[in-house]
């Protein structure tokens, strides 16, 4: 039997080469180590005690920060050697590196064999990674009830992206038994470890009254959370509950604070509401101009409105003008430095997703005596796994930068 080292060392020559782990060299795996907490992605590394083959941390420590600076190839050749020292977050990373295509050719079925490694040794995160190919079905055969198992293991380490899918597959029943109490149990704990996708999945949960008794306070509290932790969905929908005073009292000025802070950030249903403000005066100052600009955002990002429509047509055309250059301005200041992913888009986001205000109804149709406050939205979908990735394997737009001139969050 080779040493640990020897056949990680066999390992990395197998990959150099182009091919995962060797069939031989799976067969001489060591048993699995007892797992550890991981972090929402690769975290760094931490020694074992009493393990003899602990990684050189500064060999992990430079691998990672080559990754973050977009140094694929030297984040791969460095996660290689810490990986021949026993380091499992190192094979994460290196599965990572092979699943993106990032500094090596893509390859699904090499980046689940790394990953199965570091699983071997406890890593949670490579849990996660290895959870989403298997319910994709990315490179690999799929099974659902597989990556429903890594979750589990993961969730039960701490890992709250694990929590939160491992809720979404209970929630749905797709292949796995249902069960609402569980699915919200388990969101508390993804969401209490600062998984706001979670915090939102819990004010549906609240809302629809699944697993629990329907309360729309309970509902806005965890809606308040979770855009407070940067999910633009629930920015929108907060935004909208306080116009309507639904879970919470009537506070129009907060509300618009939360809907232009989700509109800086791209959300088109944001940007509709906020453009029927400037076109009504409410809140915001009336300003025909500001109201052009946000409607033809919200188009652009497919939220069409009759009644914004027949207000800017209405307006001369110098000012029609002056607000479709002033949204081409918006957009190209965006394109210019776009905003990067957040950790939880980055590192095994949730391959399946709640439903969000993304995307949204359309306003209805008005005669020109339009109410002053805004529509409500209509009820989301109850929210299910899907069959792709981080939110799925459709991983969702990278949000754009907020403009400096727009107001923060409130």
């Amino acid at each position: 039997m080779t040493s640990g080292r020897a056949w990680i060392a066999a390992v990395a020559a197998a990959l150099m080469i182009g091919a995962g782990p060797t069939h031989a060299a799976k067969q001489e795996a060591k048993p699995a180590a007892k797992p550890a907490p991981a972090q929402a992605a690769p975290a760094f590394p931490t020694a074992t005690p009493g393990d003899a083959a602990v990684a050189d941390v500064p060999m992990a420590d430079q691998a990672f920060g080559a990754y973050q600076r977009g140094r694929m190839q030297t984040a791969l050749k460095l996660a290689i050697k810490a990986a021949e020292a026993g380091e499992p977050a190192s094979m994460t990373l290196i599965g990572l590196i092979h699943e993106k295509g990032e500094g090596a050719p893509r390859n699904p079925q090499t980046a689940a064999d790394w990953y199965q490694l570091a699983v071997d040794r406890g890593d949670a995160q490579a849990m996660v990674r290895l959870a989403l190919l298997k319910l994709a079905g990315k490179g690999i055969a799929k099974d659902v009830k597989a990556a429903a198992a890594l979750f589990a293991q993961a969730a039960e380490r701490g890992q709250p992206d694990a929590a939160y899918n491992l809720g979404l597959m209970r929630l749905s029943g797709d292949q796995i038994e249902r069960d609402a109490r569980q699915a919200r149990t388990l969101f508390e704990a993804a969401a209490a470890r600062g998984n706001a996708d979670a915090a939102y999945a819990l004010a549906k949960v609240h809302e629809g009254g699944d697993g629990v008794i329907a309360d729309q306070k309970q509902a806005a509290l965890w809606l308040e959370k979770a855009a407070r932790a940067g999910h633009v969905a629930a920015e929108v929908e907060f935004g909208i509950a306080l116009f309507l005073g639904k879970g919470v009292e009537v506070d129009e000025r907060k509300g618009t604070a939360w809907l232009r802070a989700a509109a800086i950030q791209g959300n088109p249903v944001a940007q509709n509401r906020v453009a029927r403000l400037f076109a009504r005066g409410v809140v915001l100052p009336f300003d025909p101009i500001e109201a052009a600009k946000w409607h033809t955002l919200a188009r652009a990002g497919g939220v069409s409105d009759v009644w914004l429509d027949s207000f800017v047509l209405s307006l001369s055309e110098q000012e029609r003008r002056l607000g479709i250059r002033a949204a081409q301005a918006w957009k190209g200041s965006l394109g210019a430095a776009s905003a990067p992913q957040s950790a939880r888009d980055v590192g095994g986001k949730a391959e399946a997703t709640l439903p969000n205000a993304t995307t949204g109804p359309e306003p209805a149709a008005g005669t020109g005596s339009e109410p002053a406050t805004l529509p409500a939205p209509a009820s989301a979908p109850a929210p299910a796994p899907a069959d792709t990735a981080p939110r799925g394997t459709t991983a969702p737009a990278t949000d754009p930068a907020p403009a400096a001139a727009e107001p923060t969050k409130p």
